[in-house]
């Protein structure tokens, strides 16, 4: 079975129901990596908007 996983940094909704980007957080990268591997997942993406951002990812 194919499994892909995204973690989505936009669009997200904020408390005042804004569409909004967050940053990227290396701790969350690692610990869905970790899960990813672990259940056998085929591809996870990262998905930024900034360049700046997507240099750390």
């Amino acid at each position: 079975m194919n499994f892909y996983i995204a973690l989505l940094h936009y669009p997200v909704l904020n408390k005042n129901n804004e569409i909004i980007v967050t940053s990227v957080v290396v701790h969350d990268i690692h610990d869905i990596s970790r899960a990813a591997k672990t259940f056998g997942v085929r591809k996870f993406f990262v998905v930024e908007p900034f360049e700046g951002e997507r240099k750390i990812v």
